[in-house]
């Protein structure tokens, strides 16, 4: 919320912003709080259906973010998320923040005013 205060204008920044707190609170980072909190961590061995608890936190990340892993890693009767899903959304996440602040950047550089509001826009007259 921040950035959109000071930078009103560019909207691209708050999202960029956005998906960089989504990614840490997503990340390892999160396991780490629940540890230091005395609260366990789950994964499952594999021989049994139900989780297991860990204070593991390498057993765990690798349970929990597994890119090929496409088992749950909740107890949700859908199943998901599963670990794949988990590990590519960080990925995916990242790389769009990275591409919007770069763009920005490189916009700005070039004496361009960018707005990923301007471009939403224009590509919706399009269609």
């Amino acid at each position: 919320m921040f950035l959109v205060w000071w930078t009103p204008k560019k909207l691209e920044l708050f999202v960029a912003g956005a998906l960089i707190s989504s990614i840490v609170m997503d990340s390892p980072l999160w396991g780490v709080i629940r540890l230091e909190q005395g609260l366990p961590l789950w994964y499952t061995d594999g021989k049994n259906e139900g989780f297991t608890n860990t204070c593991d936190l390498d057993k765990w990340i690798k349970f929990y973010y597994n890119p090929l892993g496409f088992y749950p890693v909740w107890n949700t009767p859908s199943g998901l998320p599963n670990a794949a899903m988990l590990f590519w959304s960080l990925v995916g996440r990242s790389i769009g923040a990275g591409l919007l602040i770069w763009w920005q950047a490189r916009q700005e550089k070039d004496g361009k005013e960018f707005s990923l509001v301007k471009l939403i826009l224009r590509v919706g007259r399009k269609h």
